[in-house]
């Protein structure tokens, strides 16, 4: 099912968090391009607490559409920003839902 998002381009996102910029950063890291996925989020940051999941496939990055985007240009748009950071992600729940059982094993 991913496989066939990715391959077609299509993703719609089902789920948008806010995370605020501390002196520390954000609190998660990605990885990948095209889409870039959550890969870890820090314990205690505000993106633990914002609904955020590691699986989650990036759409927008404060309404810049980055699904196409190469890492470093996700990287860039998010270290642009000084304040909050608006997320529009595909679901890591929903990805896994719609795979198939034994790709999940």
């Amino acid at each position: 099912f991913m496989y066939t998002k990715i391959l077609a381009g299509h993703f719609e996102p089902d789920k948008h968090v806010k995370i605020r910029r501390t002196r520390d950063g954000f609190g998660f890291r990605i990885h990948g391009s095209r889409p870039v996925v959550v890969s870890a989020i820090e314990e205690g940051t505000a993106a633990s607490e914002s609904g955020l999941d590691i699986g989650d496939i990036l759409v927008k990055v404060n309404n810049n559409n980055v699904i196409n985007l190469p890492h470093i240009d996700v990287v860039k748009i998010a270290q642009n920003c000084n304040e909050d950071l608006e997320l529009e992600l595909v679901s890591s729940s929903l990805i896994a839902s719609k795979t198939p059982q034994f790709l999940r094993s």
